[in-house]
């Protein structure tokens, strides 16, 4: 069943949540902007997770380099945030 994740991101964490398609809310979890603990959060996320993050320009408060190999967040676009 896919899921659909969402991040809010604030200066020093981030808090992502996840809804599947039958409207079932997963667990809401708080990750520090650490760069080990955030990448190590992102690493247990099913392969492929699309993430969609607030659009208040916070976004750069996370963890330069977090994301993975591609370089960084991209928005709806395809669009680097980094």
């Amino acid at each position: 069943m896919e899921q659909f994740i969402g991040c809010d991101a604030h200066k020093e964490f981030s808090v992502f949540v996840s809804i599947d398609e039958k409207g079932v809310y997963g667990r809401t979890v708080r990750v520090g902007h650490d760069r080990e603990v955030f990448r190590k959060f992102l690493g247990q996320l099913p392969a492929g997770s699309q993430i969609a993050l607030e659009t208040s320009g916070c976004y750069y408060w996370g963890p330069k380099g977090s994301v993975g190999a591609e370089g960084g967040p991209k928005g709806a676009e395809g669009v680097s945030l980094t």
